[in-house]
């Protein structure tokens, strides 16, 4: 947890969150940073596979790597590199197998060690922290982790588990240099429940305002370009108003002595309050020479739900487009 120095009014406060303070987040203090949080996503790369590149760069030691790290974590400050066969020794231990006679005695033992299923090894969790540095969203991967299928000894898959920690960067604002060897990965579409950015997750929040109110000053300012999903065309902040969401608000009109002459349509402005979700477009990258995953944000999608004459719609749709430069 970045614990900022309390103001009088609480208004101004930063919300108490993570427990453990560590280098990967301990950034979020500077006063740019508005708001951060963790998320983490299991993506498979498409492009390639980026966790075969990094099993064989493991094996030959071209990479440094770990047993798995958690954000927010005492092991995320205290990171203990390990090779390859130390870390298949945790997570595939040798089991022995007894082999017996016809009288039920013991003449041997086999060992039995797990195979790892590289076809099956394309999951990457990439552990991001989402944030905002002076009106900009921009994300942070301090590590990955690759993803291994978990299978019972009678074939029973289990879901995917973690099998090493990599690609730590510390530095959050890292960019690659153009001598670096820069493998393009995939772009990933992320969609984010507001509400699910739980008192854990959630680093930084002053003003006690959201990732979309954060956001929402810069983009009255017509720092990005914007554009209205339902008609797909760019539109500047001034056209902003409640009609994306809310529909046509027609008001009567009257005359002097109460008289019903005609109706208008009553501008509302738009508030970011009316956003229930977020989607992020990324570009993933792995820079061979550092040994570091990163992205940019590309664009970022406004979900809420519509008004119709109908009622609210049960479903929230994109609504606005956010283009970052």
């Amino acid at each position: 947890m970045a614990i900022l120095l309390l103001l009088s009014n609480a208004s101004f406060a930063q919300l108490p969150t993570q427990q453990i303070v560590t280098r990967f987040d301990k950034f979020i203090n500077k006063p740019e940073i508005e708001w951060a949080a963790y998320i983490n996503d299991t993506i498979r790369f498409e492009s390639l596979s980026l966790n075969r590149i990094l099993l064989t760069r493991l094996a030959k030691e071209e990479i440094k790597a770990s047993m798995p790290v958690g954000s927010g974590s005492a092991e995320a400050d205290q990171i203990k590199y390990s090779k390859k066969k130390d870390i298949d020794l945790i997570k595939f231990p040798v089991n022995e197998i007894a082999i017996f006679d016809s009288k039920g005695n013991i003449v041997r033992t086999e060992h039995s060690v797990q195979k790892i299923d590289t076809a099956s090894f394309t999951l990457t969790d990439a552990t991001q922290i989402l944030f905002i540095e002076n009106g900009q969203l921009k994300t942070y991967t301090p590590w990955v982790a690759t993803m291994l299928p978990v299978i019972t000894s009678t074939g029973v898959y289990l879901g995917d588990g973690e099998y090493f920690s990599t690609c730590f960067n510390f530095n959050y604002n890292y960019q690659a240099d153009k001598k670096n060897k820069i493998l393009f990965l995939s772009q990933s579409k992320r969609k984010i429940r507001l509400d699910s950015f739980d008192i854990r997750s959630k680093l930084k929040e002053l003003y006690g305002r959201n990732v979309i109110q954060t956001l929402w000053p810069y983009i009255l300012k017509n720092k990005f370009e914007i554009f209205d999903c339902t008609k797909n065309r760019n539109i500047k902040a001034k056209e902003l108003d409640a009609d994306l969401i809310n529909g046509k608000i027609q008001v009567p009109l009257y005359d002097s002595i109460g008289n019903m002459v005609g109706t208008k349509f009553l501008q509302q402005a738009l508030s970011p309050d009316g956003f229930t979700s977020l989607e992020l477009i990324q570009d993933w990258y792995y820079d061979q020479t550092k040994n570091i995953v990163f992205n940019t944000v590309r664009e970022l999608y406004l979900y809420a739900k519509k008004w119709t004459a109908e009622g609210e719609a049960k479903e929230a749709t994109p609504i606005l487009k956010i283009v970052f430069k």
